[in-house]
């Protein structure tokens, strides 16, 4: 026989004949039984071990784990988070009491005293406090916060005028001057309160629509400062604030300061004639520095001025004559009469002008000097955003035409005066 005739077929290549594959399967498939059921037997022998054991400990919570205790084969139940955190001090190492652990690029580390008082906060002012970052608050001027509880450096918007407003963090304290809240003013004086200044401090609009403004449905309200002494003009009176006439105070409301002998009066008029408020405001308290009025045309029997001056208990001084309303085209002015004749020695710092009567504890509010819990005259809840306000804080000379010192007031507003600090 040749070699040719050789079959060199591998052995795992040949054929099996089917009883041989039948045979073979059987021996397999009883391999795996045999070998299942003993594994079985085995794991309920170990567990019903287990279970008897008395190294076993008795859990006293749903969820425990086992942790060995290093001896044997003992072990005893611990709550899970125990576990996890003893596991993490051995990752990383134990550090002082109340220190918080965080992410970093190169792992896991403990964080800095200022991260780690953010996460501790439970408060936004708290959060604010730890990374440095001062509060800012938007709503009407009587919504404004605290200055003592909101801390220095913190803003308030006002959104009836926009204006920004800086907390000195300290409370509202007559007679310092830092206390209270205070305007970021707009022409590089920095946080303070300011009035137009000059020869004649003047601050007008001519030719607007004021005849709503009758008795019974007007309040104005204004603060200043004043040297104490009247200007050496032609008349013997100076205008501190005008609502009507420009020129004859015939009609509308004129506050002034005219002459009595050696004295001054506080004195106002509509249709020509005065009516004195208070005599000799010279000798009343301190007359060099700020002052403020709230007054209103009333009819209460007859025509009258209800008025607060510097705080004030409200009273109600009888017209000489009748109240006359300003007209369609009449005038707004602050530090003079709108002509210049007659002007105040000091410095308008604001005006406001309400088309309402006003209550008496909002008019003796408006009139009681802010002195230091407030850099201006306060708008309340209960009174609204006056319909007209002229504030020498709001004024920056350098962008006249575009951020004027008045809302309210429809026509151009003409200011012929500097603006500096007051301390109020």
């Amino acid at each position: 026989m040749g070699l040719g005739a050789v079959d060199n077929t591998a052995d795992a290549a040949k054929p099996v004949s089917t009883a041989q594959a039948l045979a073979d399967a059987g021996v397999a498939a009883a391999a795996a039984v045999d070998a299942t059921t003993k594994a079985a037997a085995a794991q309920t022998a170990a567990i019903a071990a287990a279970a008897s054991s008395a190294a076993l400990p008795t859990a006293s919570a749903a969820g425990e784990l086992l942790r060995s205790t290093g001896t044997g084969t003992t072990y005893v139940a611990v709550a899970q988070v125990d576990v996890v955190g003893a596991g993490l001090d051995v990752l990383l190492g134990v550090g002082p009491a109340g220190v918080t652990l965080i992410s970093t690029a190169s792992g896991t580390d403990l964080c800095s005293d200022a991260v780690a008082d953010l996460l501790a906060a439970t408060t936004q002012a708290g959060m604010r406090t730890a990374v440095g970052v001062a509060a800012t608050t938007l709503g009407a001027s009587w919504e404004r916060p605290d200055p003592a509880t909101i801390g220095a450096g913190a803003t308030f918007i006002d959104s009836n005028d926009l204006s920004e407003q800086v907390s000195s963090g300290l409370a509202a304290s007559p007679g310092v001057a830092a206390s209270g809240w205070m305007r970021r003013l707009p022409t590089g004086l920095g946080a303070g309160r300011a009035g137009f200044a000059g020869t004649v401090p003047r601050v007008f609009a001519l030719s607007l629509p004021l005849s709503e403004y009758t008795i019974g449905n007007v309040t104005l309200a204004a603060m200043w400062t004043w040297d104490g002494t009247q200007p050496a003009a032609l008349y013997a009176f100076s205008e501190i604030v005008t609502l009507g006439d420009h020129d004859n105070a015939a009609r509308g409301i004129h506050l002034i300061y005219v002459r009595n002998g050696g004295d001054t009066d506080l004195a106002v008029m509509s249709g020509g004639v005065s009516t004195v408020l208070l005599a000799s405001v010279n000798n009343i308290g301190v007359p060099a520095g700020p002052h403020s009025i709230a007054i209103a045309p009333v009819d209460s029997s007859g025509h009258k001025w209800r008025f607060s001056y510097d705080g004030s208990t409200v009273d109600d001084k009888v017209m000489t004559a009748p109240f006359v309303p300003p007209s369609a085209t009449d005038s707004v002015g602050l530090g003079s009469r709108p002509d210049a004749v007659v002007y105040l020695n000091g410095r308008g710092v604001e005006l406001a002008v309400w088309g309402s009567l006003l209550s008496d504890a909002a008019i003796l509010a408006l009139a009681t000097l802010p002195g230091t819990p407030a850099y201006e005259l306060p708008e309340s809840a209960s009174t609204g955003a006056a319909a007209i306000r002229i504030q020498a804080c709001r004024y920056d000379p350098i962008m006249s035409a575009t951020l004027m010192p008045a809302r309210g007031v429809t026509k151009g507003i003409t200011i012929a005066s500097g603006v500096t600090k007051v301390t109020l």
